[in-house]
Formats: C-alpha cells, sequence, structure tokens
C-alpha cells in the first residue's frame, strides 16, 4: 500500500547503513516508536547488548491489549549487514550507505501499514509489533527477546508473521508448533491465503 511505500523510501532515504549498534540504526528505532506511538500503541524501544561490539542493539516493541490473552506477533528486523569484503563494498552490499530497501526497509513498512490499518479496529486478540535490531549474524537480537519471554507470552502467543524480504521474496510459509491445534493451523493459514 500507499503507506507502506511512504515508509520505506523514508527509512533507506533518511536512515541508510542500519547496521547492529549505529546512530542509524538508533534513529529508525525512534522513529518507528513516533509512528507506533502515534497510532495509538503502548511503544517502548530496548537496547540489548551487543556480542559484537561495545554498542547495542536497538529493538521496538508497539503493543494493543485485546479482549483475550492470546497474542498476534508480528515480527521483523531493523538491522542491515555489515560489509566484509572489498566486494561487497564495491556493490554497495551492506555498510554505511546501504539503504536495504529489502533487507529490511519494505518489511518495516510494511509493519507500519498493518498496525495502522489494525489500529482502529477493535481486537479480540492483544496485537504486538517487533522490529529487531540484532539480527544480522551472530543474530543474538531474536534470541535476546526469546529469552526475555515469560512462560505466559509463550504459552499466549496464538500467531506469529514474521515479514522478511518483501520484495524480491523468497517463498510464503506457514509454521506452527508443535503442540497448535489442527484447527488453530489450518484456519490460519486459509486466512491468510485469502
Amino acid at each position: 500500500g500507499k503507506v507502506a511505500e511512504q515508509h520505506t523510501r523514508y527509512i533507506a532515504t533518511y536512515f541508510p547503513g542500519r547496521m547492529s549498534g549505529t546512530p542509524a540504526e538508533f534513529l529508525t528505532a525512534e522513529y518507528l516508536l513516533q509512528q507506533f506511538s502515534q497510532l495509538g500503541y503502548q511503544a517502548q524501544i530496548r537496547h540489548d547488548p551487543s556480542a559484537v561490539r561495545p554498542l547495542s542493539a536497538t529493538s521496538v516493541v508497539a503493543e494493543q491489549p485485546g479482549k483475550l490473552a492470546e497474542e498476534i506477533l508480528v515480527i521483523t528486523h531493523i538491522d542491515t549487514p555489515q560489509s566484509h569484503t572489498a566486494q561487497q563494498q564495491r556493490h554497495n552490499v551492506g555498510g554505511l550507505t546501504f539503504q536495504g530497501i529489502d533487507n529490511n526497509a519494505a518489511s518495516l513498512g510494511v509493519m507500519l501499514e498493518l498496525a495502522k490499518r489494525l489500529a482502529a479496529h477493535h481486537h479480540e486478540y492483544s496485537l504486538r509489533f517487533v522490529a529487531l535490531g540484532g539480527t544480522q549474524p551472530p543474530q543474538q537480537g531474536i534470541n535476546t527477546y526469546l529469552q526475555r519471554l515469560s512462560a505466559d507470552q509463550r504459552k499466549n502467543t496464538l500467531l506469529v508473521v514474521d515479514i522478511e524480504n518483501i520484495v524480491a521474496g523468497k517463498y510464503l510459509a506457514f509454521l506452527s508448533g508443535n503442540t497448535t491445534a489442527a484447527a488453530v493451523r489450518k484456519q490460519t493459514t486459509d486466512r491468510a491465503k485469502t
């Protein structure tokens, strides 16, 4: 949608080089915090120590409580990769000038449009949007987030939507946990496909 496109262009243009622990990652988190707050979500920035450098990875968590304890989690990442070789630098793969449209500005844009569309509706389930920093190798961002979840939060997670590489997109996948009821798996998969 148009809202996703506007956010994508803004993030890629004004916050290139969103590598974990950099000012660009932090500024992106501030931008997301502002957008979620304007939509009425309870939003916060989290700083997690980085295993790679003395700086910290920055993540944003935005929530809207629902009538039920069950929660729908929408997740993507803020950070872009570093350039590890001279060839990557020459081809602008990672690094300080890397705009990262598909890694992952477009996913952030889609997340913000989805948050806008869902903000005005009365929800049966709680919503949680998580934009993670520190996801590029060694991927400590997702591990840190999962470690922070309480047993109740894990139990009450009904559906996880991971938005990743949507421009060049690899494939659409529906994954369920070992304890997810067959009826829930079918219902969520069928709804998502329509």
